[in-house]
């Protein structure tokens, strides 16, 4: 493959992992506040604690999911996300020329989810493991590393004990008790 192809099926691929992470995290959170609304009415009718305090958490968690509508954008960046399936598929099977490869990315370009930094992290990092591209991928900080945890990114395949420097390690799991 000629560079300017692989870039183009890179940024194919990544794409769709930045809609796989958008829609995960737009989902995740739609059916977390929707927990905590039916938990909070709960403790409303029942009447535990204060229901001032419930009324309000619950009047907060309704802004929320009015304002940022997480289950709306869910389903957007999931026909999105099938979009971009359907042109790494083509990419794979019918093989696109790069011209049609251009075409249908800055096609698809148009609709793509509005996203955070982090997600685009996520999803870069994503995309250079599934391309088998471990050696490019940088590790994350701590609040990197629980934000893909909570919203798909992929662990980096784990090394070798070998590789860590660990051959009496392994040795010794090697040796019969």
């Amino acid at each position: 493959m000629t560079n300017e192809r692989n870039e183009l099926v890179f940024q194919a691929n990544y794409a769709l992992n930045v809609e796989k992470v958008v829609e995960r995290f737009n989902r995740r959170m739609d059916r977390f506040l929707s927990l905590a609304l039916l938990l909070l009415g709960s403790s409303v009718a029942a009447s535990i604690g204060n229901q001032v305090v419930w009324g309000v958490a619950v009047a907060l968690i309704s802004s929320l999911q009015f304002v940022y509508r997480y289950g709306e954008h869910a389903g957007i960046a999931d026909d999105q996300m099938r979009s971009y399936q359907n042109l790494v598929r083509d990419i794979e099977v019918r093989k696109l020329s790069d011209d049609a490869i251009r075409d249908r990315l800055e096609e698809l370009s148009e609709s793509d989810s509005k996203t955070a930094s982090f997600m685009e992290q996520i999803a870069h990092r994503n995309t250079l493991i599934r391309r088998g591209q471990i050696d490019k991928c940088h590790d994350f900080n701590w609040y990197l590393t629980v934000l893909a945890f909570l919203f798909g990114g992929t662990p980096l395949p784990k090394k070798s004990r070998q590789e860590h420097g660990g051959e009496a390690q392994a040795a010794h799991d090697e040796t019969p008790a």
